[in-house]
């Protein structure tokens, strides 16, 4: 996952604290910290710590919290690849992953079904919860 989509899901109110870690951007520098060391971000344990000179900083959610995160509306995360007219599929070209499941509450046949691909699963599955909660 890149800090350009971390910074997104914490502008959609993604929980900012767990497992994973906190990248700051300072300037040209990056800095990543363990949420060990700052168990529930915010800009005064920040400046506690002595990171003052952090522009902005997003936390990076693991696997599990994305999942967790998208609250059984998430049906499916897997592998995939491009279409191939040659048929058959060779692992080492599965570049995607594809996460997938209903923007609602399942009803009926006619509930809307949505699938979401990123370069690594974290990717996908933060895609499709962005799109769960788009304000």
């Amino acid at each position: 996952m890149n800090y350009e989509l971390a910074k997104k899901l914490k502008e959609f109110d993604f929980r900012q604290s767990g497992k994973g870690f906190v990248r700051c951007s300072a300037g040209s520098k990056v800095i990543d910290w363990g949420c060990d060391i700052v168990s529930d971000v915010d800009e005064n344990k920040i400046i506690r710590k002595g990171l003052h000179r952090c522009n902005g900083f997003a936390y990076f959610p693991i696997l599990s919290e994305l999942i967790k995160a998208c609250d059984g509306f998430l049906i499916n995360l897997s592998r995939c690849t491009p279409y191939d007219a040659r048929g058959g599929i060779d692992p080492k070209e599965m570049t995607e992953w594809l996460a997938s499941g209903y923007m609602e509450k399942y009803t009926n046949h006619n509930t809307r079904f949505s699938y979401f691909t990123g370069k690594t699963p974290e990717e996908a599955v933060s895609s499709f919860w962005l799109a769960l909660n788009k304000k």
